[in-house]
């Protein structure tokens, strides 16, 4: 085995060892639903603060029917410790969309921004952590159709509030304004061709007076049939300075990128996000496929990996968070090949190192749930390692339809209870950029490596200490590795192809 190689695996496996040394002790996990003492209610984000979860959503008033701001604070085993609910006093309904901010302020209060359905305006609310209003600003504008006030970030002087506009000819810009700190209105600026569809995913503070802004410009998809050059969408990513200018835009090719949610500045001064390419499926369907991805500080592409195993209608990526120990935590809901209850996208969680590598991934319903349609749209990092999400789920009975908020929790392995081991049946690709896939990775059996590619390949496997397990040659399309008789470790695969050889890590449970 070549030296270089065989050093390289021990450096990698001493770098794994002691990346799990130092973090706190785990806690179990858990999946929880909550009625929140409401006809119908649900989350649609959070955050941690020391021990204590912060969780914001919506419930309908049993008296007048009316959807609020429900406010709720949870300690980090999923107990409820709080609750506040805060209606219009205009009988109008609060509205959120899943991942709508919810921050802690400079003054260690809460904000959070969101819609109101009659009006149609936009809001920001502040909050004390004990549940007690502040105050709450309205925003409106003669001439929009839709207003999507979604993404908040502090300032000295006040907060930046981002989002999307529709505007009268259909079309719709990406808006942000600063507001003062009671919440009033300073300045605001719209970006976007106006003859394309342009939306918000996030902003985040990068620098001194640097904010980037993750968007997606698309162009307005008429009703059916879909033509490719005709139909597109790509990714927006541009950063400003603090009286809102432009002073860097990248751009990615169209289908390529749309949206960038979840975007970071990194430590190399690059960035990572997460975001889906649009394939037209068929003249009347398209879909995305979910990935992450890394560029350097002038937005060249390092690396990207496939979270989601197809393209497919709804398929959605919500968030991606750094996590103690290095690497990074994505949530959305995506198809999975084994389909889920009436065609659902189901809600997924899926963990990578910083180089790109999949750590482990798990797709989940709610056991007993016999609408389907669970959504987590919230996601939160414990000092730990451990992660939590919160959304809601909707359960159907002979009444009707009622929603209920729900909190979902893993340990830094991505297991519920001890007894896990970290591994779903979603079969995760694993070459996105070169044309191959390998699922499932993690695996506790075999690995199944695949390229629409018609070339023959011939495929060896490793085990840490680079002995081969595993060689054959001249393979078309699909080839399985049997790991059920190794033992629990790190495996390497290489892939060669031609000229190409590709060397990838697999994680056997």
């Amino acid at each position: 085995m070549n030296p270089l190689l065989k050093s390289s695996i021990v450096a990698l496996l001493l770098g794994l060892c002691s990346s799990q040394t130092g973090l706190m002790a785990q806690q179990p996990g858990f999946s929880r639903v909550y009625e929140m003492n409401a006809p119908s209610a649900g989350f649609h984000n959070l955050i941690v603060i020391e021990d204590t979860l912060y969780v914001a959503g919506t419930a309908i008033s049993d008296n007048i029917q009316q959807w609020g701001i429900l406010l709720s604070k949870f300690d980090t085993l999923g107990n409820l410790l709080s609750q506040y609910t805060v209606y219009d006093t205009t009988g109008d309904d609060y509205i959120f969309e899943p991942n709508y901010d919810i921050i802690e302020t400079l003054d260690g209060n809460l904000a959070i921004t969101g819609n109101l359905w009659y009006k149609n305006w936009g809001f920001m609310a502040k909050f004390t952590k004990s549940g007690k209003l502040l105050f709450l600003k309205e925003y409106q504008e003669p001439g929009i159709l839709n207003f999507r006030y979604a993404s908040i970030v502090q300032i000295p002087d006040g907060y930046l509030i981002a989002g999307s506009k529709q505007l009268g000819n259909y079309r719709s810009v990406v808006f942000i304004q600063k507001v003062s700190p009671e919440g009033d209105v300073v300045w605001e600026k719209k970006y976007g061709n106006q003859q394309n569809d342009n939306h918000l995913s996030t902003i985040e503070k990068v620098g001194v007076d640097k904010f980037i802004v993750g968007a997606s410009e698309a162009s307005h998809f008429a009703p059916p049939p879909y033509v490719i050059g005709q139909d597109w969408a790509r990714n927006w990513i541009f950063i400003i300075d603090s009286i809102g200018n432009i002073v860097q835009e990248y751009k990615s090719a169209k289908y390529e990128e749309s949206g960038s949610p979840g975007i970071h500045r990194t430590e190399d001064n690059g960035y990572i996000y997460a975001t889906g390419n649009l394939q037209i499926l068929n003249p009347y369907t398209f879909g995305w496929r979910i990935k992450v991805v890394k560029r350097d500080s002038n937005f060249n592409l390092v690396w990207s990996r496939f979270l989601s195993p197809i393209p497919a209608p709804g398929n959605t990526i919500y968030e991606l968070k750094p996590t103690p120990d290095g690497n990074w935590v994505a949530l959305g809901q995506w198809t999975t090949l084994d389909g889920t209850a009436y065609g659902w996208p189901a809600p997924c969680l899926y963990a990578l190192t910083s180089n790109g590598d999949s750590l482990w991934s798990r797709c989940d319903t709610v056991v007993g749930n016999n609408f389907g349609g669970d959504e987590l749209g919230g996601l939160a990092v414990l000092p730990s390692g451990s992660t939590v999400a919160a959304g809601k789920v909707y359960h159907g009975n002979d009444i009707g339809i009622r929603a209920l908020g729900w909190l979902y929790k893993v340990d830094n392995k991505g297991c519920l209870d001890t007894l896990c081991n970290s591994i779903t049946d979603v079969k995760t690709p694993r070459f996105p950029d070169s044309g191959f896939d390998i699922y499932p990775n993690p695996t506790d059996r075999q690995i199944n490596i695949r390229t629409l590619d018609p070339l023959p390949f011939s495929l060896t496997c490793y085990d840490a200490l680079g002995r081969v397990i595993f060689d054959k040659r001249q393979v078309l399309y699909k080839c399985e590795v049997d790991l059920s008789l190794q033992k629990p470790g790190l495996y390497f695969v290489s892939i060669n192809m031609g000229e190409k050889i590709l060397i990838e890590k697999v994680v056997k449970w």
